[in-house]
């Protein structure tokens, strides 16, 4: 193994990993809670805005995040290297449907792999990892990847035990990470971007809506999905007042006829 090349793939993954944080993340942040701050106040999923402690611990926990991001990162490339995993470099080695299948394979498995997990550290036993990210009850962008060191592993060991497993071009698994990216912010981001008309449709049912995991962190003894509302409902545990509590939020953002809620007039937001 060539070390200046090995060096040069890490730093080009935890690179990548801070770009797409802060691309998504900061750009979230920047429309929904700067530019549109006072215009759009009154259609936050929680009426309150969070104050700086809160943005600034996020932001620091998720660079601690994303430094062990980059360190499981860096054990999947030495376990590549050594043989031990099934990626394969050569984009002809499998067919484009086999590319496709095994993005749509990833992100079922993450969702399952994630659920599961989630559920685990609601236990007695592990809560305290999970601890730290539900001292955000009401979430802002920042907070999706706001993870303790040992929730950060749990939450990125999905793809060495995939990887192991089943055949997989590293762009598939860029693919899947961006998705989840794109995801884990939605979810935290505090307003409802899904319109009623695409949650009652027949795919936009299959996903959880951005009020789903802010009840999660706002009651946090339900709502454990990730991207699909499949295990919450096989095991029971959406909470109650969801559905209730999403249409109150996509009302506020997009008004009762599904069109873009009215804007007030003045703010006096803080």
């Amino acid at each position: 193994m060539h070390t200046m090349k090995f060096l040069e793939r890490i730093l080009l993954g935890g690179g990548m990993h801070l770009v797409r944080y802060f691309f998504f993340a900061g750009g979230a942040y920047l429309l929904f809670y700067v530019i549109f701050r006072q215009s759009w106040w009154t259609k936050k999923i929680q009426a309150a805005f969070p104050g700086s402690a809160q943005i600034k611990r996020e932001i620091a926990y998720s660079l601690l995040s994303i430094l062990m991001f980059v360190a499981v990162f860096t054990g999947v490339t030495l376990m590549t290297y050594a043989g031990y995993t099934r990626v394969y470099l050569d984009f002809g080695a499998h067919s484009v449907g086999y590319f496709i299948f095994s993005v749509l394979l990833m992100i079922v498995w993450h969702d399952t792999y994630f659920y599961w997990t989630h559920r685990l550290l609601h236990l007695k036993r592990f809560a305290r990892f999970h601890r730290l990210h539900h001292r955000s009850h009401n979430t802002t962008p920042w907070t999706s990847f706001a993870f303790h060191p040992v929730e950060a592993f749990i939450q990125a060991a999905f793809v060495p035990v995939i990887l192991v497993s089943v055949p997989l071009h590293p762009a598939a698994v860029a693919i899947v990470i961006t998705w989840q990216m794109v995801f884990n912010v939605t979810g935290h981001l505090g307003y409802e971007i899904f319109p009623v008309w695409f949650h009652r449709s027949r795919v936009g049912r299959l996903f959880n809506t951005s009020t789903h995991h802010n009840m999660h962190h706002r009651y946090a003894g339900a709502n454990y999905g990730l991207y699909f509302n499949l295990w919450d409902r096989v095991m029971r545990t959406n909470h109650p007042g969801y559905e209730q509590t999403y249409l109150e939020s996509a009302e506020k953002m997009y008004g009762k006829s599904g069109e873009p809620a009215a804007e007030p007039v003045t703010s006096t937001a803080s």
